[in-house]
């Protein structure tokens, strides 16, 4: 996991992933370049929808206002997206910018949530920069 993550402050001194992506790493942002508010930590929680004690809350959300554009890290490809009652309208993308020392893909999966709308399908690859969705307050959202 160190490793990994080393490659990905590695791409982001090379240009290679926006300078203001969040790098999280067992719930602990580790790498940041832009100011905004978390409103909820991936952490154990009382859900703030239901008042349920939940588990895990599986995610950082961040404070942006409505309609903002939520760009792609860097290359790659969409390998979900649509409707949850959680999440509301959200996109999974897979970047593969880091490898295992054997080779292999180390890449992670990022989701948006919660978004107003979601400009990309199933499939398509995106590339640093491109929008893939706009924020919102869909699904369980507060």
């Amino acid at each position: 996991m160190r490793e990994a993550i080393k490659r990905a402050k590695k791409a982001a001194a090379l240009g290679e992933m926006p300078v203001g992506a969040v790098i999280v790493r067992d719930g602990q942002i580790i790498s940041s370049g832009t100011e905004w508010e978390q409103t909820s930590p991936y952490d154990s929680r009382v859900n703030p929808v239901s008042g349920n004690w939940q588990e895990l809350h599986n995610g950082v959300d961040i404070a942006i206002p409505t309609g903002t554009a939520l760009s792609a890290l860097g290359r790659g490809v969409v390998t979900a997206s649509g409707w949850n009652d959680g999440y509301g309208n959200w996109v999974m993308v897979h970047y593969s910018w880091a490898l295992n020392p054997d080779g292999t893909d180390a890449g992670m999966e990022v989701m948006y949530a919660h978004c107003d709308a979601v400009v990309v399908d199933y499939g398509d690859i995106v590339n640093k920069g491109d929008v893939v969705a706009y924020s919102g307050s869909t699904g369980n959202s507060t």
